[in-house]
């Protein structure tokens, strides 16, 4: 068994976990889109191809796209609705996947929606996680799909270090 960890590095909670014996495996960066005024485009000529929640296509293309990721855990149907469909009600999940023309997810994301709280109160946040697509254009595709639905919301990210053409397109969508 083995499992992540996210801390910042340098920071005492960081040394500690490392001399728990946690290694440093791979940086990556906490990215913020505050909120975002409404820029009026839900980008409709695109709307077609968007589907929510077709649980089978999407768990079989993630788990195509992730199988080769060290540490990655297949989502079987359980999983799939205890990480997706079927979350507890103070932490829901919604699925969002773009189709090909063949009607096969060719990119796919998941809003997680949350609290944080910070030192001026509580503050509502949706994380995206598990973004992924078969070119860099449909990863832009389905998260301005995304963001789109989530204007006037702050999102959160995180993204490695390396990944450099992740890096244009969320800097493009204001992160």
């Amino acid at each position: 068994w083995f499992g992540y960890l996210y801390t910042i590095p340098e920071t005492r909670q960081f040394s500690l976990y490392q001399r728990l014996g946690y290694r440093d495996f791979r940086r990556v960066f906490h990215l913020k889109r505050d909120v975002c005024p409404p820029r009026g485009e839900l980008f409709v000529e695109d709307e077609a191809r968007v589907f929510l929640e077709d649980g089978d296509k999407v768990r079989s293309f993630l788990n195509d796209v992730f199988q080769g990721y060290d540490g990655f855990i297949p989502f079987d149907k359980e999983l799939w609705e205890w990480r997706k469909t079927r979350r507890p009600s103070a932490i829901p999940a919604k699925v969002i996947a773009r189709k090909d023309e063949r009607g096969l997810p060719e990119g796919t994301l998941t809003l997680t929606f949350g609290e944080i709280v910070t030192s001026s109160g509580t503050e509502k946040v949706v994380f995206l996680s598990d973004w992924v697509g078969l070119s860099q254009a449909a990863k832009r595709k389905v998260l301005r799909q995304a963001l789109s639905r989530l204007e006037g919301t702050k999102v959160d990210i995180l993204c490695p270090v390396d990944n450099s053409e992740d890096w244009n397109i969320l800097g493009e969508e204001g992160f």
